[in-house]
This record gives structure tokens, sequence and C-alpha cells, in this order.
């Protein structure tokens, strides 16, 4: 929701949104850099980036914290019965 992203948008242009979107939130340039592979991947919208999983949740992370020094911050979870422990244990990091 915060990139504007539509449902049925084209990949070119959902690009174009993840991209202003993190250059709008993340401001240091090598950790815009570091995250904005990472979020277009959680999206499907990029390659696999290199690292783990741990890091794909990091960047995630990261990219949150950085919206939230600007503005306040509601996530919504659907279908969270079907998250694994891994995802469950990421949200309650990013709540605290």
């Amino acid at each position: 929701m915060r990139t504007g992203i539509a449902e049925d948008e084209g990949e070119e242009s959902a690009r174009e949104k993840v991209s202003t979107c993190v250059a709008e939130f993340v401001i240091d340039g090598a950790e815009r850099r570091w995250v904005k592979p990472r979020l277009a991947y959680l999206l499907a919208l990029g390659d696999v980036p290199p690292g783990d999983h741990q890091e794909l949740m990091s960047a995630w992370r990261t990219f949150f914290e950085r919206i939230a020094e600007k503005a306040p911050v509601v996530m919504v979870f659907e279908d969270v019965h079907w998250a694994d422990a891994g995802l469950l244990d990421h949200v309650e990091s990013i709540a605290e």
C-alpha cells in the first residue's frame, strides 16, 4: 500500500513505484541500494538478491523503520494462520 502498487499493476510500473518509495524514505544511498532489490524481491518484482532469508527480513525491517522515522506506520497482515514460525518471529521483532 505504501508504494501505491495496484494488484493488477504492470511489473515495470510497479518497479518504478518501489524505486520512488524507497528513495523517499531511505535517504542513505548505500542503504537504499541494499534495501531496494530485497524489497523488490519480496514483492515478486526482482531476482533473488545476494544473502540469505535473514538479510531479506532485515531489509524489510529497515524499510519500515525508515518510514516510521517520518510518520506513523500501520501494518496489517492477512492470513496469518498460514505463516510459519520464522515469519511470525519476524513480525514480532518489527513490532518491538
